[in-house]
């Protein structure tokens, strides 16, 4: 699990160095970033985070706009990002959730919820770059065909 890497951002340092521990401790490869801008920088150059660990709620650039501009991001769009906030209205979770986030944690943290978050947010996308990398030769090998014509149907396309 060592090659598995996560990124977790969070502006208080006193969190994300217990998520890290907790993480480290789990065989996980961890970065930190202090801050949405910093996570945007350690992004651009480095896109082989596993899942991102993001709070919603820092000063500068929040986590919702960090999400929001990794899901306009070809490279970033498929990583899993799981919300850790202590915004826990219902609003507020739908929103992180319909703005791609795959899980939501509330604050305070459960160790052992972090864990079985992290560990189905990266089986899942491990589980799903396998099954696109299997794909690959299939996809080469037969075209796409055209969208076949049902005649009478073009009568209703305007």
């Amino acid at each position: 699990m060592s090659d598995t890497k996560i990124l977790v951002v969070d502006d208080d340092w006193f969190l994300a160095s217990i998520l890290e521990r907790i993480l480290v401790n789990a065989g996980y490869d961890v970065t930190l970033a202090a801050n949405g801008g910093a996570a945007l920088d350690l992004l651009a150059t480095d896109q082989a985070f596993d899942t991102v660990l993001l709070d919603r709620m820092m000063p500068g650039i929040d986590g919702l706009q960090v999400l929001h501009r990794m899901k306009q991001t070809k490279a970033l769009k498929d990583i899993p990002v799981v919300f850790q906030s202590a915004m826990d209205s219902e609003d507020e979770v739908l929103e992180g959730l319909k703005a791609g986030a795959l899980y939501y944690l509330v604050k305070p943290l459960d160790p052992k919820l972090v864990l079985q978050v992290v560990a189905a947010a990266v089986g899942e996308y491990v589980a799903r770059r396998q099954f696109w990398a299997e794909m690959e030769p299939v996809r080469k090998v037969r075209p796409r065909s055209p969208t076949p014509r049902i005649p009478g149907l073009d009568r209703w396309s305007s």
